[in-house]
């Protein structure tokens, strides 16, 4: 039994409080229950009773409290999930570019490995390969334009390097290089138009020597009757003076040439004395004035493909002379 008036808990058969002294108020055994189980601690005015409707109303927030879902959570889970996310993102982008930029350098290498042992088509393979691993660095697209254009495959040359254009971010070298391609593209072609009319022109020293040779042999009397002497001579060694006119210079395969030998000569001269070398190989020519001054030569029979011609026909001496050839065509 609780006293009214202090709330002291006393005997169930006390008739006095033993704390205040006050009258003890009975009630029911049930009221008393309900009173012990409403009984609780607020924090601020001490020990004080509890109404059952307050002690129900305490309950019932206290469950909704617990059973409220955390909404909150949600937002926090999926920043951090995006954040995780994002972040292995740039982990593999970061990994799988430094493992492409890793291949694309090996294959610039191979390639220039095989450039300087004249082997274009393996250099090529590799130039291409780089270009396909990142096809935003414009270092592959410009080797690639030169081996091209060291070839004389202009048009390959402008459709790399305009496929750069496209994919590289600052492409002024790339643009400065497409100019240079148009330029030599340009030259060759000028210059095929002149040799159309240059055969005619070498033709014409070869009816001055031509004389000199029957005056040689006109004292070997002996061996033909003496009505013969002139009409002989001047037929057969006209075939081989024929030949050698033809050339711009006749020994470039079996003579290690020198700069005094190419002295004198114009870029135009330069470039034909170049392909002389390969043309002597049979090898044909993409661009169409060079093949035309060519197929203008009696000696010449152009049965290769450029693309499929192989370096190693050449022996060391022209080899050697065509890096000497090209080291004059550049200055």
């Amino acid at each position: 039994m609780y006293c009214t008036n202090c709330g002291a808990k006393n005997e169930d058969n006390a008739v006095f409080c033993g704390s205040c002294g006050q009258p003890l108020e009975r009630k029911s055994a049930e009221s008393d229950l309900s009173e012990e189980k409403t009984r609780a601690m607020d924090g601020r005015d001490g020990y004080r009773n509890y109404t059952v409707s307050e002690m129900e109303s305490i309950m019932a927030k206290e469950k909704r409290r617990k059973k409220k879902p955390m909404f909150w959570l949600i937002p926090v889970l999926i920043v951090v999930l995006a954040a995780v996310a994002v972040g292995g993102f740039f982990a593999f982008r970061f990994l799988s570019e430094k493992k492409s930029r890793k291949e694309y350098e090996e294959n610039l290498d191979r390639a220039e490995e095989y450039l300087d042992e004249k082997n274009y088509d393996k250099a090529e393979e590799f130039y291409l390969e780089a270009v396909d691993l990142m096809p935003g660095e414009q270092e592959a697209y410009l080797e690639l334009a030169d081996l091209y254009l060291e070839q004389e495959k202009y048009d390959r040359a402008e459709e790399i390097l305009e496929d750069g254009k496209v994919s590289v971010d600052r492409t002024e070298e790339i643009r400065e290089k497409i100019k240079e391609v148009k330029e030599a593209s340009e030259e060759g072609s000028k210059g095929s138009k002149e040799t159309d009319s240059e055969p005619k022109k070498t033709a014409k020293p070869t009816s001055k020597p031509t004389p000199k040779p029957t005056q040689k042999p006109t004292p070997k009397p002996t061996q033909e009757p003496a009505s013969s002497p002139a009409p002989t001579p001047a037929v057969t060694p006209s075939p081989q003076t024929a030949t050698s006119g033809e050339y711009v210079i006749p020994d470039s395969s079996s003579r290690r040439l020198t700069a005094a030998d190419l002295a004198g000569l114009t870029k135009e001269q330069l470039r034909y004395a170049r392909n002389e070398i390969y043309a002597r190989h049979g090898r044909k020519f993409q661009d169409a004035g060079l093949q035309a001054y060519f197929d203008s030569k009696s000696w010449y029979v152009g049965v290769i493909e450029p693309d499929n011609f192989n370096e190693n026909l050449l022996n060391q001496i022209e080899k050697d002379n065509l890096d000497l050839i090209r080291a004059a065509e550049g200055k």
